[in-house]
């Protein structure tokens, strides 16, 4: 079925998979394509919000940032109450501020948030994160093999609180004071910290082995030089119950 005659389709698939991303790996055709798609649905009259929301994000991908602020301009023309459409149009405007992608004039996310008329019982605003890296002290420690997808939730007590895997923790809001890199830099010291203080469980280290792949044991030595000499010492230790797995082997050997 093409997306044509499905237009929820496109739309839940664009919203489930697209983020605020500087560096969209999407080719510019697909994004090109969905684009063509979602402008035809609002032409037709048969948008709702989500429609919106996904050509928002297809804009953002584009880095086409003027027009993403025209569109959520239309947007709220016809959903002026949308808290949806509100949660979707501040991530991409506190992204092109952070980043200074496009001028959006003297933004704050909390305030954007939490004092719009549309937000009236101050409902918290949740949102997804993914990092590709683990950095500390303003050095890049780790690439990841994979994206650690965590979701953020900024509460009206002006704390985040992050969830990523089995790991969570929380931060105050005005620590982050227009750094950039806050978030990559709040969930590697979380880990880092962790890694020195021996407090990883099963769970959390199973989840880091499966993010950082073949980078796991040199990122743990890095941090804790004890990891070294541990891993010299399971080696040692496999070696020698290979060569004495047996009575016959041990008898063999002597």
């Amino acid at each position: 079925m093409s997306y044509a005659i499905n237009p929820e389709r496109i739309e839940e698939e664009i919203i489930s998979s697209h983020r605020y991303d500087t560096d969209c790996t999407i080719d510019s055709f697909t994004l090109n394509k969905k684009r063509f798609e979602l402008e035809r649905v609002i032409d037709a009259g048969k948008f709702n919000e989500k429609t919106f929301i996904a050509l928002g994000l297809i804009l953002f991908n584009m880095k086409e940032y003027r027009k993403f602020v025209e569109h959520y301009k239309n947007a709220f023309n016809y959903f002026p109450t949308s808290m949806e459409l509100h949660a979707h149009r501040i991530l991409g405007f506190f992204r092109m501020f952070n980043y200074k992608l496009y001028p959006v004039g003297d933004f704050d996310l909390f305030s954007e948030w939490f004092d719009n008329k549309i937000n009236i019982e101050k409902h918290s605003l949740t949102f997804g994160f993914g990092s590709r890296r683990i950095i500390y002290a303003g050095k890049e420690l780790v690439k990841l093999c994979c994206d650690n997808n965590a979701l953020v939730t900024l509460n009206k007590n002006r704390t985040f609180h992050f969830n990523f895997g089995p790991f969570e923790y929380d931060t105050g809001y005005d620590e982050m004071n227009g750094n950039e890199s806050y978030f990559d830099e709040t969930f590697s010291w979380n880990i880092v910290e962790r890694i020195r203080n021996e407090a990883l469980n099963e769970e959390q280290e199973q989840y880091l082995k499966e993010i950082l792949g073949g980078n796991y044991n040199s990122f743990i030595s890095s941090i804790d030089p004890d990891y070294t000499e541990y891993l010299t010492f399971k080696e040692e230790e496999i070696a020698t119950e290979e060569i004495f797995d047996s009575v016959e082997d041990f008898i063999a050997s002597l």
